[in-house]
Parts: structure tokens; C-alpha cells; sequence
């Protein structure tokens, strides 16, 4: 539950609004005049420009253009190619059959501790015994059924 607010409060808060908009107002207008005035300067300078400085200017425009077409271009050519598939096999781990010795936990052997040679040691589930949980009891019937039953039923379940 949140405390109504207080009259000195909601004119603080009024307040704070209100600069915030005088604020964003203002930059917006400082932000208009400058652009403003790089249209301006921009206009100057290619009136002033002979035709050659205008060809090689828009030349150069041009150049630049396609430069970062095609870098950008590149850049999406390198991205399919981390993501295109029939370059890249795909990785299988096999099943995951292997059973923990500690608390049975399911794992695929290629997880196991390093240097458990004799007993299938896994320390991402229970860290090596270190860490024990109740087991887990029986669903109720009605879940169970649909958890474990072959009907239709169970396997849209």
C-alpha cells in the first residue's frame, strides 16, 4: 500500500516535471537553431564552390556512400556466415543415460569429473554429494495418470 501523497510533495514533484520540460524544450530549440545554422553554412559554402569543387565534392560523396554500403554489406555477409548451417556440423552429445553415483541425477558422460575413472562423478547437480535433497514423492493420482499414460489424453498432456 503507497502513502498519498503529500501537498509539499505533489508541488515538488510539479516542479521537477515542469523543469524537466522547460529543459527538453530548450534543447530542442538549441538543437533546431544549430542545425539551423550547418544548413546555412552548408548553403554558403556551395554557392560559393566552382564546378569542379562540386563535381569533386559530390564525387567524393558518392565514394563514401559506397564505401559503407558495402562495408555494411560485409558485415551482414559475416553474420550469415556464423549462422549459416550447412558449414557448420552439427555437435551430438549423445544420450543423456549416465547416472550419478550420489543422486542419480541424469547426465551425459562427456560431463563427468575429470579423473573419475571407476565411478561416474558429476558435480553440476549435487557438487559431488555435497549438496542432498529430499526425494521426490508420488503425484497425486490424477497426475500421475496423465504423466505416465499412453492415452490421448496423457500425451497432449
Amino acid at each position: 500500500m503507497t502513502t498519498p501523497e503529500t501537498p509539499r510533495d505533489r508541488r515538488n514533484r510539479l516542479a521537477r516535471e515542469s523543469y524537466a520540460r522547460r529543459r527538453s524544450l530548450l534543447m530542442a530549440e538549441q538543437l533546431e537553431h544549430r542545425r539551423a545554422q550547418q544548413r546555412e553554412a552548408y548553403r554558403l559554402r556551395t554557392e560559393a564552390e566552382s564546378s569542379q569543387q562540386t563535381e569533386h565534392r559530390r564525387k567524393n560523396r558518392r565514394a563514401a556512400y559506397v564505401r559503407h554500403t558495402q562495408q555494411r554489406c560485409a558485415s551482414n555477409a559475416a553474420r550469415i556466415q556464423i549462422y549459416d548451417t550447412t558449414t557448420v556440423e552439427r555437435h551430438h552429445l549423445g544420450s543423456m543415460d549416465v547416472e550419478c553415483s550420489h543422486c542419480c541425477a541424469m547426465h551425459w558422460i562427456e560431463k563427468k569429473v575429470s579423473g573419475s575413472v571407476f565411478t561416474t562423478v558429476f558435480s553440476t547437480c549435487c557438487a559431488n554429494g555435497k549438496v542432498q535433497l529430499p526425494t521426490i514423492n508420488q503425484p497425486p493420482e490424477p497426475l500421475l495418470s496423465l504423466l505416465t499414460g499412453e492415452d490421448s489424453r496423457s500425451r497432449n498432456f
